[in-house]
């Protein structure tokens, strides 16, 4: 989910927990303090890095970067495009961390139930605002993600206007 306009709860890594799930949905005063901490700390960081601080890093390690773009055959200029490309997701999740995080911005959490898997994945979406990315947990056959409660058909183009559990109709069917 490399999404910049999505808060992403993780849970899928080996100790499939929901720590920070929990603690971001039951304590105010943590939701308080990872706001702080972002705008403390986190956000003056990227905002060093967005101010000339990625291309002193790229400076850094170019001759490394081009020794492995010609190991790999692969276009000398893509640490230059990496850049850019970094530049731009920092600049969107920037914007995005300040309207959650700073502004207080209503968003609602998505949980993609997954029985059969050993995965729970939680996204943070702004009200109003559609999942730009489902995943797709079953594999080839694709997943078709409903909404737990009313059956609705839940894709990209869906508008997240309340918290909702979704489940795999393909995963559903073979249990």
């Amino acid at each position: 989910m490399n999404d910049p306009r999505v808060l992403n709860f993780c849970t899928a890594h080996g100790q499939n927990t929901v720590l920070f799930y929990d603690l971001w949905t039951k304590y105010p005063a943590f939701r308080s303090l990872v706001c702080d901490c972002y705008r403390e700390k986190l956000r003056p960081f990227i905002m060093e890095l967005l101010n000339g601080g990625l291309e002193a890093y790229a400076e850094r390690i170019r001759a490394n970067a081009e020794a492995d773009m010609g190991r790999w055959s692969r276009d000398p200029d893509s640490v230059s495009h990496s850049v850019e490309d970094i530049r731009e997701f920092l600049n969107e999740r920037v914007k995005f961390l300040d309207r959650v995080w700073l502004d207080g911005e209503l968003f609602h959490i998505v949980h993609f139930d997954t029985p059969t898997r050993k995965r729970r994945l939680y996204l943070g979406i702004l009200d109003g605002e559609s999942i730009k990315c489902i995943p797709n947990f079953s594999g080839k056959k694709g997943s078709v993600w409903t909404d737990k409660e009313t059956g609705e058909l839940v894709d990209d183009s869906t508008p997240i206007e309340k918290n909702r559990v979704l489940i795999d109709k393909n995963e559903e069917n073979t249990q």
